[in-house]
């Protein structure tokens, strides 16, 4: 049992100390039995007590420190020979960090507190080193399927992750350098504490649960969980707890510890961005369908509650003859359209200020914000976060858009909330410039002016659909330059199903996509938002074009029942290496200039053709690797290109090839200008098809 040897210690003393020493053994011995006794096998000695009785205390505490060098020697020395006492046991090597002399004109009971307190601490770390002991001892305590047992046979105190013992009752018995870094806790301070202590209230009780299954199985846990650093900031840390063999006294488990920190904002990253691509897409199938306004304006709402996980979203559109707002989708909490907010004067509530200002309105704590006005409401349904949009089309109001959620709401949300909320105030001004051209034309038939001018702005709109359709910019890449054009057939008052895209796929390299869908108008815009959406959703754990245009065809295979089909070419571009991946699914053979390696050829087709995305259920696609070295581009386009027409009607094949041989070398600005340009005068300035040109040039 854990022993303090006093020896040459006056009577008070001896008495104080046992008063005092709670579980400790005070055992009073010889000045010449004390070496013998700190060998004996059946005491562990935490501390040696020398008072004025005992000859050449130093020299003592030297014999003490070479028998064990843990045990710390407090010396009460005579007042008058304090001084040089402490001199030399201040000037020898060879004694226990922490002996030293004691005041011996204190009170014995103020003697005796001290030196529990020198016990106490070498009894933990007595204690601890047994523990790291029995643990370097054992090679496998825990199933081969936990992470990193690897390590349990080496010296933990180099261990690359956190180690720990707890016994049942959760109190540390062991804690590894590791440990500290991990938790911000030195050894000194966690021995002996209690583990759940480190992490919040609320999962003490889980804690508990993990403990105590693994003590009474053989089954190893592991488990994640939340916690704050001493700066505040969140902390995710994997704990993997299994049981220490039977038998060991005081054990109950061992625990490996790691912080995942990193690895869990990652995953939410990829999650939080998946769906925004997710809202974002079913949004665009939405707004682009041919379903009645209140319907598309519905289903906007229910993906807003279902990718966002909102409490309930709502959309209101702006009656302008009455200012005010019309309450006209609700879905998540509250569906009904009725009630007190279901006509909203511009300016009254957050909902008409929003209108009034036409400035967004964000917070993460609903309950103290001004601008709500049944807080209690806030309060008893645990909402904390609302967003509320303006929809705005040229500078026109046409409605809100406004949600609330039980949980904060970060700032990617709020991006992908900016973003559909123009894409939904799109479809609302393009729904409501439809039924005012409808309306003119029912009732003014020889308003032909006034039914251009309708017609003229449906066009607008039908451009600014289309738009939306494409990227608003694309990305600045190392190593690579990427151009695009594009052109829409005739005045463009008929959405067309031409496409391009570049984003970042799963192994790291970029995607550069062009596509044609069958057809015209709102279904074909439909065509090419799913096509468009599903490319970059697939993107985040596709590795290669070939598998982006498998999971493609399966989404157009599911989307109707007609025979509408798209084609496209994917092309996969890694900045830091001299070739790119290529797939076709019907499309026309991309062209790559040999700008920068040579040879007698300025240009070259590339690509294997295969069937189109939307037509068959097993077909599969084939990747083909195409040389790209530095100065060298690829450039795709659509049949806008190869199958345009003169202005009497006349093709012309070669058209492509002949441009693209005299720019060879050049920007891929300039490339896709020139090859655009060189279609636009061949066709009379009016193209007869929409035309896409994409081209992306390895600079580096």
């Amino acid at each position: 049992m854990p022993t303090v040897l006093l020896a040459g210690v006056r009577p008070g003393l001896v008495a104080a100390l046992r008063g005092r020493a709670g579980d400790l053994d005070v055992l009073t011995v010889e000045v010449d039995e004390c070496l013998a006794a700190l060998h004996d096998p059946g005491r562990a000695v935490v501390a040696v007590v020398l008072g004025s009785g005992a000859a050449r205390p130093v020299t003592l505490a030297q014999s003490v420190y070479r028998a064990d060098r843990s045990v710390p020697v407090l010396i009460v020395p005579d007042p008058e020979h304090r001084s040089e006492v402490e001199q030399a046991l201040s000037l020898s090597p060879y004694v226990a960090g922490e002996s030293r002399c004691l005041d011996p004109d204190l009170r014995d009971a103020e003697l005796a507190e001290a030196i529990v307190g020198v016990a106490e601490r070498a009894r933990r770390r007595r204690s601890h080193r047994a523990v790291i002991e029995r643990v370097r001892e054992m090679t496998v305590v825990m199933p081969s399927t936990v992470t990193a047992s690897q390590y349990l046979g080496q010296l933990l105190e180099h261990a690359p992750i956190g180690v720990l013992i707890t016994d049942e009752h959760l109190v540390v018995r062991g804690w590894n350098p590791m440990a500290t870094k991990i938790f911000g806790r030195r050894h000194d301070d966690a021995v002996g504490a209690r583990f759940d202590a480190l992490f919040p209230d609320v999962e003490h009780d889980r804690l508990a649960g993990v403990v105590a299954q693994v003590c009474d199985s053989d089954e190893s846990v592991t488990v994640v969980v939340d916690r704050a650093r001493s700066d505040g900031s969140a902390q995710h840390v994997e704990l993997t707890a299994a049981a220490v063999e039977a038998g060991v006294p005081n054990l109950g488990c061992l625990v490996l510890v790691q912080d995942v920190t990193e690895r869990i904002s990652n995953q939410r990253d990829l999650a939080a961005r998946a769906r925004e691509a997710n809202l974002a897409a079913d949004v665009g199938l939405a707004v682009t369908g041919a379903a009645p306004l209140d319907r598309k304006l519905q289903r906007c709402a229910e993906a807003v509650v279902e990718h966002l996980d909102a409490a309930f979203a709502r959309i209101w559109l702006l009656d302008e003859d009455q200012g005010v707002l019309v309450l006209r989708a609700s879905a998540g909490l509250y569906t009904h359209l009725d009630g007190e907010h279901s006509r909203i004067p511009v300016g009254a509530y957050k909902i008409g200020r929003i209108a009034s200002s036409r400035r967004p309105h964000l917070t993460n704590d609903v309950p103290n914000d001004p601008h709500v006005s049944d807080r209690e409401w806030a309060r008893r349904e645990g909402m904390v976060a609302f967003a509320g949009y303006p929809l705005v089309v040229n500078d026109e109001l046409v409605g809100v858009l406004a949600l609330f959620a039980r949980h904060e709401l970060a700032g990617a949300t709020l991006r992908a909330l900016r973003s559909i909320s123009d894409a939904v105030a799109v479809a609302i001004d393009q729904d409501r410039a439809n039924r005012r051209v409808l309306d003119l034309l029912d009732r003014e038939q020889a308003a032909r002016a006034e039914a251009e001018a309708a017609a003229d702005r449906h066009a607008h709109l039908a451009r600014t659909l289309q738009q939306s359709l494409l990227p608003p910019s694309l990305p600045e890449i190392a190593g690579l330059e990427v151009a695009a054009a594009y052109h829409w057939a005739g005045d463009g008052s008929v959405i067309g199903g031409d496409f391009y895209d570049v984003f970042p796929i799963a192994d790291g390299s970029w995607c550069a996509v062009i596509g044609d869908v069958t057809g015209k108008g709102v279904e074909a815009a439909a065509l090419t938002a799913l096509a468009r959406y599903t490319l970059r959703a697939a993107a985040l754990d596709a590795i290669g074009p070939a598998e982006l245009l498998t999971t493609l065809n399966r989404a157009l295979l599911g989307f109707d029942e007609s025979d509408r089909f798209c084609t496209v070419a994917v092309a996969a571009v890694a900045p830091d290496e001299d070739t790119a991946r290529l797939a076709l699914a019907g499309h026309p053979p991309p062209v790559v200039l040999r700008g920068g390696s040579g040879g007698d050829e300025p240009l070259e087709l590339v690509g294997e053709f295969r069937p189109p995305v939307g037509i068959f259920p097993d077909v599969s696609y084939t990747e083909l690797a195409v040389a790209l070295p530095v100065g060298d581009t690829l450039v795709l386009y659509t049949d806008g290109v190869t199958e345009a027409r003169s202005p009497s009607g006349s093709f012309r094949p070669e058209l492509l090839t002949e441009v693209l041989a005299t720019l060879a070398g050049v920007c891929a600005p300039k490339v896709v200008e020139g090859l655009a340009s060189a279609v636009l005068r061949f066709e009379g300035g009016v193209p007869r098809d929409d035309l896409a040109v994409l081209a992306v040039r390895r600079t580096e």
